[in-house]
C-alpha cells in the first residue's frame, strides 16, 4: 500500500464485544500541513482484544487503490446540514478576528483484507471544506464510495450516509454492512464485516481526521485485517 515513512506500531485495546470478536476504534489525524497517515493491523489477539498497528506517515510519494477490482458505488458531491455542536475539547479560539482562508480536501478509508492479501470490502468518506485557523469553518461538500469482492463471494448488505457540518468541523460518516455466505466454507455461519460509522472531518484549524470503529464478526472472519488511512488530497 504505497510507501509512506516513519513507521512506528501502536495497540488498540478493545471498546466492546462484538458477536464473534473485538470492537476496536481507532483514530488517525494529520495536521493541516500534513499529506498522509496509514495504520495497518499487524497482530492481533482476540483473547485479550488486543491489536497491534504499523503507524506509518510522511508526505504521500505513492499510492496504490485497495478497491481495484472490486464492485463500487460512487457517491456523488452534496452539500451538508448544519448542526449544533455539543462543547468539545476542540472548540475553535475565541476571537472576532479573521485571516485568511485555505481549502483543504480529503478522505478517510476503512478496508479489510482477507488472508491472500485481497482487500474483500471497503468504505471511503470524502470531504472538502474551508478553514483559517480563527473562524468558524466554511461547509464545501462530502461524499462516500463503498466497495466489495463480488467474485469471491462479498455482497453489501446496506449503507447509509450523512453530510453534516457546524462552527468547529465539516464530517462526512457512512455506516455500511457487508457479508459473504461462502467465505468460511460450508456448514459455517457467513462471514460479517460492519462499518457502525466511518467519519472524515475537516476542522477549523486545518486538521484531518478520520475515525471508525469498524469490526468483523461471525464464521471465520477474525482471518480478516483491518487497515486504515487518511489522505489530504488538497491544501
Amino acid at each position: 500500500m504505497g510507501i509512506l515513512a516513519l513507521c512506528h506500531q501502536i495497540t488498540v485495546l478493545q471498546r466492546q464485544l462484538g458477536a464473534d470478536g473485538c470492537v476496536f476504534t481507532v483514530e488517525l489525524e494529520l495536521g493541516p500541513d500534513e499529506k498522509a497517515v496509514q495504520g495497518d493491523e499487524t497482530r492481533l489477539n482476540l483473547k485479550t482484544c488486543q491489536m497491534e498497528l504499523a503507524i506509518r506517515r510522511d508526505q504521500l510519494l505513492k499510492t496504490d487503490d485497495p478497491t481495484t477490482g472490486l464492485t463500487k458505488e460512487t457517491g456523488k458531491p452534496t452539500s451538508p446540514t448544519k448542526v449544533e455542536e455539543a462543547p468539545s475539547g476542540r472548540s475553535r479560539l475565541s476571537t472576532s478576528a479573521s485571516a485568511a482562508w485555505t481549502r483543504s480536501e480529503g478522505y478517510f478509508e476503512t478496508w479489510w483484507v482477507d488472508p491472500i492479501n485481497l482487500t474483500v470490502n471497503d468504505v471511503t468518506n470524502f470531504v472538502g471544506w474551508d478553514w483559517n485557523g480563527v473562524n468558524c469553518i466554511q461547509p464545501g461538500w462530502g461524499n462516500a464510495n463503498y466497495s466489495w469482492l463480488t467474485t469471491t463471494g462479498w455482497f453489501k448488505v446496506a449503507d447509509n450516509f450523512q453530510n453534516l457540518y457546524g462552527c468547529t468541523d465539516h464530517r462526512s460518516e457512512s455506516y455500511a454492512h457487508y457479508a459473504n455466505g461462502s467465505f468460511c466454507g460450508v456448514a459455517v455461519p457467513a462471514a460479517h464485516a460492519y462499518y457502525p460509522r466511518n467519519v472524515v472531518q475537516g476542522w477549523w484549524d486545518g486538521n484531518l481526521t478520520g475515525l471508525t470503529d469498524s469490526y468483523a464478526d461471525s464464521g471465520c472472519s477474525f482471518l480478516l485485517s483491518h487497515h486504515y488511512r487518511v489522505i489530504r488530497t488538497y491544501n
